[in-house]
């Protein structure tokens, strides 16, 4: 599986479900792709002016998504 990026990647997280993936880069962007298929279920423009996202963790059910980017943000992911 590759994923592409147009910033550099800062941070990822695996979901414990072992569901998804998650990746974060320099300009804020986050996708959200599923394993093993590698397929690209959401792009997440997150609120960084600044720093990108450093850090990206899931919720142990999977359905959230916390990244931090220029402040805290949560996203739901339940619906996919």
């Amino acid at each position: 599986m590759t994923i592409e990026h147009s910033a550099k990647v800062l941070s990822s997280a695996i979901s414990q479900n072992g569901k998804f993936l998650a990746t974060g880069d320099t300009a804020g962007i986050v996708k959200l792709l599923s394993i093993p298929e590698g397929k690209e279920l959401s792009v997440i423009e997150a609120d960084s002016h600044n720093y990108g996202v450093g850090c990206i963790v899931f919720s142990p059910d999977a359905k959230t998504l916390a990244l931090n980017a220029d402040k805290i943000e949560l996203w739901e992911i339940s619906n996919l």
